[in-house]
């Protein structure tokens, strides 16, 4: 997963952004106080739907 600073996320939103939505190219934004993930909503809602999936798993066991 390609990673970024502040300033290269802001010199090159649209181009970073643009390939997380169309080309599932995600990356991690490096920052003073942490690091936060960018993806897009479709693998977002895959992440959400699995982790659904696990717990209700976890709960009929």
């Amino acid at each position: 997963m390609k990673t970024v600073n502040i300033q290269q996320l802001k010199f090159n939103a649209e181009e970073l952004i643009s390939n997380a939505i169309n080309n599932d190219e995600f990356f991690e934004v490096e920052t003073k106080d942490g690091t936060a993930v960018v993806i897009n909503k479709r693998e977002w809602d895959v992440l959400v739907e699995s982790l659904r999936i696990n717990i209700d798993n976890i709960k009929t066991e």
